[in-house]
């Protein structure tokens, strides 16, 4: 197992003291953030794109792993010079940095799977555990910028869908996510004129999922069948959590920014009112929903699977992230 974090450095301006660290979405390289990041780099002495546990960076994938990483990361180039820490992530990649600020690490995430399954409240547990303190790496955190977060698993990977691809042979698993997912994004790629992504299929002979290799499928599905998201759980934390929560967040700047189009809104079982309601996790935080874009889409209804193409390069959503990093 790799012991090591990747990552990529983009150098900025020498003379300003704040460093903005991005997290990728699960699937995507980090490689795939370049472009998006150098939009940025006038407003940073660094920016640091991290690779995935997995798919570069130490661990089996979880939200937790990338927490984890995160913290052993910003240990590792936090410097006396550094005023302010920046955030920002994608996807999964904005599910972790929310974590981290929230000090959800593995250990607290496990827990809440097994509330899950047991269905009692953990609270005095996790509160024990560190969740609801502040992580001392995230004392010069300032600024998160969030792209496309999905609220909960559930409006990700249907349950319905997970329970079957449990039962899968590993064969058989990697043949259907192969047909569904991998092979339309390779015939997408070579449609494309980004030559950063770099998107093969099953250098391994396992199931895999956009870029991320799963070594083990099973565990890898039950984990989102049982996961859940940091905007999903206010309702299960008592007064006291639900209040530190709230005092952690709203004492930093958040920016979340997501597409009309987004497919994390395409679910029978999903209502907007109420994912807006999750993003709401704090009363500071800034909301910005934008026309026509999707977490797949970089011109309105064009099909563009590859990763570099996203909405995060909309002159839109770099317009008002740079609004905010100041």
């Amino acid at each position: 197992m790799n012991n090591t974090i990747s990552y990529l450095e983009i150098l900025g301006v020498k003379s300003i003291n704040k460093v903005l660290i991005f997290l990728p979405g699960l699937g995507a390289y980090k490689e795939n953030y370049i472009d998006f990041s150098k939009s940025f780099s006038n407003n940073y002495k660094s920016i640091y794109i991290l690779d995935l546990p997995e798919q570069g960076s130490k661990g089996e994938w979880t939200i937790g792993n990338m927490v984890d990483n995160l913290k052993e990361f910003i240990n590792r180039i936090d410097q006396s010079y550094i005023s302010e820490i920046h955030l920002a992530g994608h996807s999964a990649g904005a599910l972790a940095i929310v974590s981290f600020l929230c000090n959800m690490n593995t250990k607290v995430e496990e827990k809440l799977m097994q509330s899950r399954l047991k269905s009692i409240d953990i609270s005095s547990d996790i509160m024990a555990m560190g969740f609801g303190q502040i992580p001392k790496e995230a004392k010069k955190v300032t600024k998160l910028f969030l792209y496309s977060p999905c609220d909960s698993f559930a409006n990700v990977f249907p349950k319905f869908f997970i329970k079957r691809f449990i039962k899968l042979s590993e064969s058989k698993a990697m043949r259907i996510m192969n047909i569904l997912i991998n092979k339309p994004s390779y015939l997408l790629k070579l449609l494309t004129f980004k030559r950063k992504f770099n998107f093969q299929i099953n250098l391994h002979n396992k199931p895999q999922y956009f870029g991320l290799v799963l070594n083990n499928h099973k565990t890898f599905f039950k984990y989102i069948y049982n996961y859940r998201c940091i905007f999903e759980i206010k309702e299960i934390l008592n007064l006291k959590l639900e209040k530190q929560i709230s005092d952690i967040l709203n004492a930093k700047r958040i920016v979340l920014q997501f597409g009309r189009l987004d497919w994390l809104l395409i679910s029978k079982n999903r209502c907007k009112k109420q994912m807006l309601s999750n993003f709401k996790i704090c009363e500071n935080i800034v909301i910005i929903e934008h026309k026509k874009l999707g977490h797949f889409l970089h011109k309105p209804f064009s099909l563009d699977l590859n990763l570099n193409n996203q909405m995060l390069i909309n002159k839109n959503v770099i317009k008002m992230s740079l609004s905010h990093i100041v």
